[in-house]
């Protein structure tokens, strides 16, 4: 479960669940799709992963660059706005905190 009591377990089953990251929450862009948020507990891979779609992903070495990335791109803690969107559904609840505090 993520921060925001998002099921994150289906990531596992996915590409990305080479064991190597684990999911750790789940954003939203401005045009309402997910962007999953993955880390790794070594530095070998690089410790933060985001993933956009099916085939683009970006890797940081620190929290700050990822942070520092989420922020100049606009993305935010994935919402119930989000999901009318997307149409897509992956919480139960709205969210009501960012994840950048």
């Amino acid at each position: 479960m993520s921060r925001h009591n998002i099921d994150l377990g289906f990531v596992e089953k996915t590409d990305y669940g080479s064991g190597k990251y684990r999911p750790f929450d789940v954003l939203g862009n401005s045009r309402g799709m997910p962007v999953m948020v993955m880390c790794s507990e070594d530095a070998d891979p690089p410790r933060w992963q985001l993933i956009a779609g099916n085939a683009y992903s970006i890797h940081f070495l620190s929290y700050a660059d990822m942070e520092r990335y989420i922020v100049d791109n606009g993305l935010t803690a994935w919402s119930q706005e989000h999901e009318r969107k997307s149409g897509i559904r992956l919480s139960a609840t709205n969210i009501t905190k960012p994840f950048i505090y």
